[in-house]
């Protein structure tokens, strides 16, 4: 696919990281023994705008930015290609966690 993608509303596009171990920048590593059939780990390559409300203003995204690594619900995921590489887009509401790296080893 040519060209930059641009989710829309409240929707997020995200790379699935592989199933084997996973080092965020932070030094935290995700064994694959965490990831199981319901959720997995991806990192962030794009973010909507938010969604419009009836209000007419935008939903606000909070805090997630490109490049974050995230716990997401697996089966919500719409898989598509972008790049040469399997991607996937999902709502911002099925985001289960924002993995904050600047904790160091703490996950929980």
């Amino acid at each position: 696919m040519d060209g930059v993608i641009k989710v829309r509303g409240s929707l997020v596009l995200i790379e699935e990281l592989p199933k084997e171990e996973v080092t965020t920048k932070g030094g935290v590593v995700l064994p694959r023994s965490v990831v199981d059939e319901g959720v997995t780990y991806a990192k962030i390559r794009a973010v909507g705008p938010g969604r419009q409300m009836e209000n007419g203003k935008l939903f606000d995204m909070g805090d997630l930015r490109p490049g974050d690594f995230v716990i997401i619900q697996a089966k919500r995921m719409m898989a598509i290609m972008a790049d040469d590489q399997k991607c996937g887009v999902i709502n911002e509401s099925d985001i289960l966690a924002v993995i904050d790296r600047s904790k160091g080893d703490q996950v929980c």
